[in-house]
């Protein structure tokens, strides 16, 4: 946690080279017109009760994406730059991903990954009553991601069904978490005072004013009685009344309702609900309840996928600055959620303990697992030191698709096209000094102006202080991944 913080409050101890350039580097504040780099659909696909929501594609990648626009008159621009440097700080598949905020005289423009499936509580309306089996996994991912937000030191303050997105239509759709603008980071010192949240989700405590973290354990808890009972348990004809009902009465499972839910998932919620602050289940141990072992089955991998990922996590290493920085830059601006997916799927299935991360111990496991004849011959700590650039002691999940992402994949001519043309900001056929700047770290606080003419002398092969397409082309392909 306290790296995190100092990470939030801008003094990482990391110096810039063991660092590098990292995911949250590209993710700044560009002033521009949003035409200049989106093309805008007229229509909202969502209004909020401060911005509206529009489908944009990039006029480079051709990549569709949400972008949320907030009128800067009716927006706090503190708030808003907290929420966005908490946000490029957390990385977990379950978490909205943001690639970059645009402003000009009038507007925020925050472009993130576009999801197509409906709101869960969209869902909870059109379907009444959900089932078990399908809650235990929506509940997983959410507490999944709630417990990587708390070990990253930060509490969400507004997990509700409206906050979760699915990311598609599809039935086995993935849900995200969205709407981090109560978003805070956790002091171990100081609890929260400020009430925020919505009536119906928030914690005794967080009515009386003293509260933390755990006032989303209790929010996801209301958010999983709604699904099984297509109803909160505490309910009221105003603020006043639900307030009320939140600390005075008991939680119930009324026959008529409850009779065909598990005994498991009562105790879950009974214990996710408890209004004893210092009782309560916290996220990590509510994921190792037994009702998700009871009603989740493992789900099985493509072997061959697994062992192929495995070796190239094994042989990534990356031994230029500027071929690590465009890698990270490709991954994240190029790169599209089907080159991932499958990528995904083996993340999970590496991380055990569902927090998000993968430790030296998981990943000594999935080496056993699929490399058994070979896994005592394989060094973890070297692996570690090669992608874990935030020296957290964990591979994030950005960390570990940079790694295994296919290099004959994305390293394709037109991928090669689009990424340079993306860097080439002014389109002279050039890469400056400026423009590789302004790619990896506009607003980052690590790195010095000799870290960037290193980078520019490593690909400037004609030494004229720029990098043209050729070498370019040249630079990437040469990559040993």
């Amino acid at each position: 946690m306290l790296k995190f913080l100092q990470q939030l409050l801008g003094c990482d101890p990391v110096t810039e080279d063991l660092r590098g350039v990292t995911t949250k580097d590209l993710i700044s504040f560009k002033h521009a017109p949003i035409a200049n780099h989106y093309t805008l659909e007229p229509n909202p696909i969502g209004i909020g009760s401060t911005c509206i929501v529009k489908l944009g594609i990039h006029k480079v990648t051709g990549q569709a994406r949400a972008i949320r626009i907030l009128k800067k008159s009716q927006v706090n621009d503190e708030k808003l730059r907290k929420e966005i440097k908490i946000l490029k700080h957390l990385d977990h598949p379950n978490i909205l991903q943001i690639y970059e905020v645009i402003y000009d005289a009038e507007n925020f423009y925050v472009v993130s990954e576009l999801c197509t499936g409906k709101e869960l509580f969209e869902h909870i309306e059109k379907k009444g009553i959900i089932s078990e089996d399908f809650a235990a996994r929506i509940m997983k991912e959410l507490l999944s991601a709630i417990t990587y937000i708390h070990n990253s030191g930060v509490a969400h303050l507004n997990i509700k069904p409206a906050s979760l997105r699915f990311e598609n239509e599809m039935k086995e759709a993935m849900i995200k978490i969205t709407n981090f603008t109560n978003a805070d980071s956790i002091s171990d010192y100081e609890p929260f005072k400020e009430f925020v949240g919505t009536p119906e989700y928030v914690a005794p405590e967080m009515i009386d004013g003293l509260y933390n973290n755990s006032v989303d354990v209790w929010a996801c808890g209301v958010t999983l009685y709604m699904m099984l009972a297509g109803q909160g348990p505490f309910s009221g004809k105003n603020k006043q009344e639900i307030f009320k009902a939140i600390k005075e009465k008991p939680l119930e499972f009324k026959e008529e309702i409850w009779g065909q839910v598990s005994s498991e998932a009562k105790d879950l919620l009974t214990k996710m609900l408890d209004k004893d602050l210092g009782q309560r289940i916290t996220a990590e141990n509510a994921l190792k309840h037994e009702w998700f072992k009871v009603k989740l089955t493992e789900k099985k991998i493509d072997t061959q996928a697994a062992c192929k990922t495995l070796a190239r996590l094994k042989s990534f290493r990356i031994t230029k600055k500027i071929q690590s920085a465009i890698w990270t830059f490709m991954e994240h601006y190029v790169a599209t959620k089907e080159d991932k997916e499958t990528l995904l799927e083996i993340f999970k299935a590496l991380d055990t303990n569902d927090d998000g991360q993968l430790s030296k111990e998981e990943l000594k496991e999935g080496f056993n697992k699929f490399f058994v004849n070979q896994s005592k011959t394989i060094s973890i700590e070297k692996i570690f030191k090669n992608l874990d650039k935030n020296h957290n002691e964990k591979i994030d999940y950005t960390e570990f698709v940079t790694a295994v992402l296919d290099k004959n994949l994305l390293i394709s001519q037109d991928n090669l096209r689009v990424t340079f043309n993306l860097l080439d900001a002014d389109g002279n056929g050039k890469i400056s000094l400026q423009e590789i700047q302004d790619a990896f770290g506009a607003e980052s606080v690590f790195f010095e102006e000799g870290y960037w003419k290193e980078l520019i002398e490593e690909a400037d092969r004609e030494k004229d202080g720029e990098i043209e397409y050729s070498e370019f082309v040249e630079l990437m392909t040469a990559l040993k991944i």
